[in-house]
């Protein structure tokens, strides 16, 4: 008697278990992997974006004022997406259901898109002939370009803008490597 119990009660346990583990795949497949698309697709943008804007500083033949316009073009034809996944990390729905404390790990994945954003730097000025950068907000990249380009156009700033926009790279791709390995780790968890 006790030990159909017992063998019953473990088929509840193992029962509970599938039910979590079946939430745990819908729950990825619906709201994180798509997130994570269009993160991807975002961080191509600025790659692509950040690159063609270095190739066109190092052009002297092509003037700030084409440089800015170019930077102004890219981000307007990027904010859909940028909206997009912001409106999709902010409404994720509640996770308390998911398995193994699932839910922490969830909400490190999507603070590290924010991060992604938020962790920009925007250059502020210099110094005794340092660059000064402070942290600032989504695309900042983009516009703290088109603001130092309008300002200063001599060769010395030019220069400069490269400095930038290599440091902005450099921090978008840091922040990627922790959103990718936030994902991966989710990936593994919520689909095994």
């Amino acid at each position: 008697m006790i030990m159909a119990e017992i063998v019953g009660f473990i088929q509840i346990l193992g029962d509970a278990f599938q039910r979590l583990s079946e939430i745990d795949e819908k729950y990825f497949v619906k709201f994180i992997q798509p997130s994570y698309e269009l993160f991807e697709e975002i961080h191509e943008d600025y790659k692509v974006s950040f690159n063609n804007y270095i190739s066109m500083l190092e052009d002297k033949k092509i003037t700030s004022e084409t440089i800015i316009e170019t930077i102004r073009k890219d981000s307007i034809f990027s904010q859909d997406i940028r909206s997009k996944l912001h409106s999709m990390v902010t409404n994720v729905p509640q996770i308390r259901r998911l398995s193994n404390n699932l839910e922490q790990y969830v909400q490190d994945y999507i603070y590290s898109i924010y991060d992604y954003f938020v962790s920009s730097y925007r250059f502020s000025g210099k110094k005794d002939d340092e660059l000064i950068f402070e942290q600032e907000w989504p695309n900042s990249g983009r516009f703290d370009a088109i603001i130092f380009l309008s300002r200063n156009s001599n060769k010395e700033d030019r220069e400069n803008a490269l400095l930038i926009f290599e440091r902005i790279i450099k921090t978008y791709q840091y922040s990627y490597n922790d959103v990718v390995s936030k994902y991966n780790f989710l990936r593994t968890q919520m689909l095994s």
